[in-house]
């Protein structure tokens, strides 16, 4: 029996026991490689998170450049529909009879006619600006 015991006893303290402290020591080396992972992990997720929140940055300047390009364009195409009603409107006044004093109705109409030439020669823009796209101003076309 105390032979058993001795020899138990041996394997335990000599073999288990040192073998039980490099398992130990291997948790412990993964522990800080895991936190060595986590650690360069979040600074690259850090990194990542700096670059593409500059692109993002980068992509809302472009698109508030951009609107405000169209919001201008379209504010000045509602004046000059604006323009184009009032003018119909003092043709139509002209017409109707309403002015009966010829050198006042000379006067008019020569008004009129020259805003009328203005409008008609007036460039618009047309559908280049309203197709481009974002991406075309993002890469600063």
């Amino acid at each position: 029996y105390m032979t058993r015991i001795r020899r138990v006893s041996q394997l335990l303290w000599s073999a288990l026991l040192p073998k039980r402290d490099q398992l130990i020591a291997q948790i412990h080396r993964l522990d800080y490689r895991s936190e060595e992972v986590k650690y360069v992990r979040t600074t690259i997720e850090r990194d990542a998170r700096a670059e593409y929140g500059g692109i993002i940055e980068r992509l809302r300047s472009a698109e508030g450049v951009k609107q405000s390009i169209l919001g201008h364009e379209a504010q000045e195409l509602q004046k000059d529909i604006h323009r184009i009603g009032d003018l119909i409107q003092q043709f139509n006044a002209l017409v109707s009879g309403e002015v009966t004093e010829p050198s006042i109705f000379y006067t008019r109409v020569q008004v009129l006619s020259e805003n009328l030439e203005y409008l008609i020669a007036k460039p618009f823009k047309g559908k280049r600006r309203a197709d481009e796209t974002l991406t075309s101003c993002y890469s600063g076309n």
